[in-house]
């Protein structure tokens, strides 16, 4: 009664979600409702029990050193968001022995195609780099010669942390980008990194000046890079700010609603 209340009132008025959008993982085959959005592709793994807590979760792999990002596209329908965030639970490497650990991440919001072949997109992402824990946020314009596009450091058009302490062991952290547009073709995105517990290690603000058609509703996803093991995730919400739900349209509303299993 409550998951067809809440499909009624999304449908009726657009106006907020009474219920969270979170992918769990518990349903067996949520892994392949996300769908390659450019370079090289990754696979996608369901994992039984390799989520936070020894729950389900999912992963992206590929051998060497590959980076893709993915759009959620349950049915072939895909949401699109123009303001509010996307967050996931996700797996950090642990650092001992100067270890370089994939990068994961959050898809917040693409753009279309500018000419270069390939779409665009805003993220944020985390990976250990040695004795470091690297945390980024910001744009890519997405450029096909370009093989890293999405966890590069090199680009402009992002704010950057590698201050951090990384842990030593695998550990689990929580990782939330919200975007906001703020008029006048400006947008903001708010980063914030979480320990396990859920206390505040890092907030990173990075704003667009419109350059990159920051306006329009976008997908919304994950992105990794595969260095020696899979990016790893569990409980991705995605949630649009009231204002943008109208944009998902009844076939993305009914598609995108799912209940946490407890």
């Amino acid at each position: 009664m409550k998951r067809i209340l809440a499909i009624s009132v999304a449908i009726a008025f657009c106006a907020s979600v009474a219920q969270a959008v979170v992918l769990d993982f518990d349903t067996t085959g949520q892994a392949s409702d996300f769908t390659w959005l450019a370079d090289t592709v990754m696979t996608r793994n369901d994992l039984a029990a390799g989520g936070k807590g020894g729950t389900a979760g999912m992963s992206l792999g590929a051998g060497g050193q590959v980076q893709a990002g993915y759009y959620y596209n349950p049915g072939g329908t895909p949401p699109t968001m123009a303001d509010g965030y996307v967050s996931a639970d996700i797996k950090v490497y642990g650092s001992s022995g100067g270890y370089y650990g994939p990068g994961t991440g959050l898809l917040l919001k693409t753009f279309a195609d500018d000419g270069t072949g390939e779409d665009g997109g805003y993220v944020t992402w985390v990976r250990t780099y040695g004795n470091k824990l690297r945390f980024w946020v910001g744009c890519h314009d997405e450029p096909s010669a370009d093989e890293y596009p999405w966890l590069g450091t090199g680009h402009a058009g992002r704010i950057f942390d590698q201050s951090l302490t990384p842990p030593t062991t695998d550990q689990w952290y929580n990782l939330k980008g919200t975007v906001t547009t703020l008029g006048n073709g400006n947008l903001q995105i708010v980063a914030e990194l979480r320990n396990a517990a859920g206390t505040l290690i890092k907030t990173l603000t990075y704003t667009d000046n419109g350059a990159n058609k920051v306006t329009a509703a976008g997908k919304v996803g994950i992105v990794g890079a595969h260095f020696g093991q899979n990016s790893t995730y569990d409980n991705i919400d995605l949630v649009p700010e009231p204002a943008s739900l109208a944009l998902l349209g009844v076939g993305g509303v009914l598609a995108l609603i799912r209940r946490r299993k407890r």
